[in-house]
């Protein structure tokens, strides 16, 4: 026998029992879907925040705060306690802890299918006939857990998100709000009940103020409630309790010393002037931002559903406000929708999470809407809509489990999650005894060890090295504690991760025989090292490459104590090459070896007075070869953070960069770069040669141009070289995009010569305070012989390449493999060309060729424009003794080029000389076997 409230008989008697009895069955499915199959026990990146506020508040937030405003912040021994979020939900997770260790990350699991079965009550309160009350209250939780999008996003808020408690709180709020007059006290008590509720939700996220008009509209609107005056007073109660719900985040402003309602993200979230884009958008919330962010969140949040999705809810809707003509129920909803919408969208990038309110609101007015355009489509068949709306209300209903079932439930996963986690809890508790002190990049993995350890960490570099100096501090590692580096051993550009190591490694040693590692299937890389002071000066480092006919070798070295000077050392290869005295510095070094390694030399041996670092990066060099610097490692980052002096880091890249062919919301997560301002000073490699030959350095930069003019600025950009001041050449490779509303990404790099015999240490950049955001990714250097200039003119201040649009990689892949420019190389074709022809010869050539050749001098004509009037015009050249010449590929005659086909057409073509190899491979084509530039004379036939 069924139970009472799944009885047919009584759901037909009782429509509110229909809708109990839909919500419940939903509810159970819901339960079951988010503790079983979307439940995560591993702290993601977000949540930290939560869970720390947790920690402060165990350590006695209240007592501290009013301490200290009593004192008037004088107690230098007791200085406030800070929370970096609103208090509502790290107030929740503390009373959680009550259950137990685990209790807080199990925080969502039953708020969001309570936040499902609140936001179906609240349309079946709004909802009059009873045959669509109960599709309208079913349809709306079903849609949020059968659309995968949405379904995805309610993954996210099992997360222990303070967003998930917020929406939770403010639909409470509307749901203790009357429908109609009832008993006055019952009535004003509800009233203060739901302002209160709304007034934790604004405590748990800042927004959830917003739910206020919602509730307004339905006090001012919805028939039934009584008089104007009646209304006013309802208001009026709900107001005050609304108050009474703001007082912890009044107290804990004041207690930091904030205005009464400043949230406390609000220095780096509202009203900031500081612009992510030139002139346009404003970091974090500024009403500024809606004009150029509106319709991309109108885009993401209509991206959730289907596309037909949105036509047959226009069309109910219509139908529900037109034909019915009562509207006066659906404004709640839609005024809830209209401001958390206009909300976000003045926020200046798009947040998945943040919009799942606005969705919430639309799957409510969409539900209602689908309700009554299934109503008069079933309203003439068998039985009448209140058993079809509850056969279909069912269906729905199983279908959801279904589709929350086959999204991943699986139990054994929670459990094997709790299991690893008490390996980790006795794991800490056994290998890391106190006092000690946990370094690493993570917040998460620090918020681990601070959550699960018997005592803290000693508050040395707890603080993760993401969102602290590079560099880290030069006093002595703490005595008489244990030093300790958590992280991530992979190397798949982690970005959390990898580069901690790094930065230890600059100043330190790591015991890789430390503690073993942390016993979590989840993350089977996540291990633990030891920190200790260098103290070794001799050093046996591989050596990369082939020591066969070189006399060079490339060393990289960390930091050296002080990252401005060089230190004694000496070098030697195992069985062959005595000690070497060098001077090296911390970055790169080519040292010229008296005597060449034997060819199967791979290993070295650095020696010195004082302790060497501990890992260097070595390899052979032989003549032409070029140096690269990625500056997008993050298992190198720290150190090439060495490179320079007066950058800044980012971490992210930019959205909208047309150049890279992606979306408008793609962004660019896990590659850093640097960025440099005014008076950076770039160091440049230490060659330990005399005399110390010239060097090419180039520079790989990004620039976000907000106008044309800024090209120009680019073009003013220079270096200063100890006393001389030197001017780079400019090459451009990427095509220039004004799209609507986007970013200009200007890639490019700069080619700097160093004359030979200076003696400087580094390059200052010199640039207009106007410039635009410079971006640098990595730096080249080589050393070669210089052709003598003859009479050449000044090189160019920018040579442009046209991207390739049908090539989709991104500019920081090209680093590593960029084939086309030879600066030097072309420059040297221009030199030899101005040496063999004279001031009224004429040069015909095409593409590539002549676009490089004229940047660097050379007076060079397309061959069209000059075959364009006949054999007339070249003739008329000839006969007046003009040479007429073509500059071209020497290659096969079936793949020449058209500069070369239009002239051999109609005139012989004798070779001059050859001015150089072509270095650009997909210049000519496969079948080519030359790749000779060569300069040939046309003679007439």
């Amino acid at each position: 026998m069924l139970p009472p409230f799944m009885s047919l008989t009584i759901l037909k008697a009782d429509p509110h029992r229909r809708v109990r009895a839909g919500i419940i069955l939903f509810l159970i499915a819901a339960a079951i879907w988010t503790a079983w199959g979307h439940h995560h026990y591993f702290l993601a990146s977000d949540p930290k925040v939560n869970f720390e506020q947790v920690l402060v508040l165990r350590q006695g937030y209240w007592g501290t705060g009013l301490r200290a405003v009593a004192e008037r912040w004088s107690d230098a021994d007791s200085p406030p306690v800070r929370l970096r979020i609103e208090g509502g939900f790290p107030g929740y997770l503390r009373l959680l802890l009550f259950f137990g260790e685990r209790a807080p990350f199990m925080a969502n699991v039953l708020v969001v299918p309570a936040l499902l079965a609140l936001l179906g009550l609240y349309i079946a309160k709004l909802e009059r006939p009873p045959e669509r009350r109960f599709l309208a209250a079913l349809l709306a939780p079903c849609l949020l857990v059968s659309i995968s999008t949405t379904a995805m996003m309610l993954w996210q808020l099992v997360l222990p998100f303070r967003d998930t408690l917020s929406h939770l709180l403010g639909f409470g709020a509307l749901v203790l709000l009357p429908t109609r007059r009832t008993d006055p006290w019952r009535a004003r008590g509800r009233l203060l009940l739901a302002g209160v509720v709304c007034g934790l939700s604004a405590w748990t996220r800042l927004s959830g103020i917003l739910f206020a008009v919602p509730m307004g509209l339905h006090l001012l609107l919805l028939p039934g409630l009584g008089t104007w005056r009646g209304r006013a007073r309802m208001m009026a109660w709900t107001a005050a309790g609304g108050l009474i719900g703001l007082l912890p985040l009044l107290l804990q402003n004041v207690l930091e010393g904030r205005g009464l309602m400043t949230p406390p993200q609000a220095a780096s979230l509202f009203l900031q002037e500081r612009t992510v884009r030139a002139t346009t958008l404003r970091a974090g919330w500024h009403p500024l931002n809606f004009s150029y962010t509106w319709g991309r969140m109108v885009r993401e949040v209509a991206g959730y559903f289907p596309r037909g999705f949105h036509l047959l809810v226009l069309a109910g809707l219509a139908g529900r406000l037109l034909v019915e003509r009562r509207p006066r129920r659906m404004l709640p909803l839609l005024g809830g929708l209209l401001i958390f919408a206009l909300f976000y969208a003045c926020y200046h990038r798009t947040v998945t999470r943040y919009y799942f309110i606005i969705a919430l609101f639309y799957v409510a007015v969409s539900a209602v809407a689908l309700a009554w355009l299934a109503d008069r489509l079933w309203r003439r068949l068998p039985g009448g809509p209140r058993l079809w709306s509850m056969v279909l209300g069912l269906l729905l209903a199983g279908y959801a489990v279904q589709a929350g079932l086959r999204s991943g439930t699986n139990p054994r996963r929670v459990s094997r999650e709790w299991k690893d986690a008490q390996q980790f809890k006795s794991w800490l508790r056994q290998t890391i005894h106190p006092p000690y002190h946990i370094l690493t990049s993570s917040e998460s993995y620090l918020l681990w060890v601070r959550y699960f350890a018997a005592t803290p960490p000693e508050p040395w570099l707890n603080s993760p090295l993401r969102t602290g100096p590079l560099q880290l501090p030069r006093s002595p590692l703490p005595e008489g504690v244990n030093l300790y580096l958590l992280s991530l051993r992979d190397e798949d550009g982690s970005e959390q991760d990898m580069w901690s190591r790094d930065a230890l490694l600059n100043r330190y040693d790591l015991d890789e025989s430390g503690p073993s590692a942390i016993p979590v299937r989840a993350v089977p890389a996540f291990g633990c090292q030891r920190i200790r002071p260098r103290e070794q000066a001799r050093r046996e480092i591989a050596v990369e490459g082939r020591a066969d006919n070189t006399a060079f070798v490339y060393l990289y070295l960390r930091d050296l104590t002080s990252t401005n000077r060089t230190e004694a050392m000496a070098l030697s290869v195992p069985g062959g090459l005595e000690m070497v005295p060098a001077d090296l510095q911390a970055g790169p070094n080519l040292i010229r070896l008296p005597t060449p390694p034997h060819p199967g030399a791979n290993t070295m041996i650095l020696n010195a007075a004082t302790p060497t670092p501990s890992v260097v990066s070595a390899a052979w060099i032989h003549p032409g070869d070029k140096i690269h610097i990625p500056f997008s490692e993050y298992g190198n980052l720290a150190s090439r953070a060495l490179m320079s002096e007066g950058r800044r880091l980012r971490w992210r890249g930019y959205k909208y960069w047309g150049r890279d062919r992606a979306g408008r919301d793609d962004l660019f997560w896990s590659y850093p770069f640097f960025v440099w301002t005014n008076g950076t000073a770039i160091r440049l490699p230490r060659i330990v040669d005399s005399p110390p030959p010239a060097v090419v350095i180039r520079l790989y930069y990004t620039a976000l141009l907000g106008s044309r003019e800024d090209v120009n600025r680019l073009l003013g950009l220079g270096y200063d070289c100890g006393t001389t001041r030197l001017t780079p050449l400019l090459v451009h490779v990427n095509r220039r995009y004004d799209g609507p509303g986007a970013y200009d990404a200007f890639d490019f790099f700069h080619e700097i010569e160093i004359p030979a015999g200076t003696e400087a240490s580094s390059l200052v950049l010199n640039m207009r305070e106007d410039i635009p955001t410079l971006l640098c990714h990595g730096m080249t250097f080589f050393t070669e012989p210089v052709t003598p200039a003859i009479g050449l003119p000044a090189p160019p201040r920018m040579v442009s390449y046209q991207w390739n649009r049908n090539r989709a990689r991104r500019w920081y892949y090209d680093l590593f493999e960029f084939p086309p420019w030879e600066g030097r190389v072309f420059r040297d074709y221009a030199c030899r060309l101005a040496a063999l022809v004279g001031p009224e010869d004429v040069v015909a050539a095409d593409g590539w060729i002549r676009m490089i050749t004229s940047a660097y001098g050379g007076k060079v004509s397309p061959a069209r424009e000059l075959l364009a009037g006949g054999r007339a015009g070249v003739d008329a050249l000839l006969s007046r003794g003009c040479a007429v010449y073509v500059l071209d590929l020497d290659v096969p005659l079936s793949s020449i080029s058209d500069a070369a086909r239009e002239f051999r057409a109609h005139y012989d073509l004798e070779p001059v000389d050859i001015l150089g190899p072509a270095t650009r491979a997909d210049a000519v084509s496969p079948a080519a076997t030359a790749r000779q530039v060569v300069l040939y004379r046309v003679k007439p036939p």
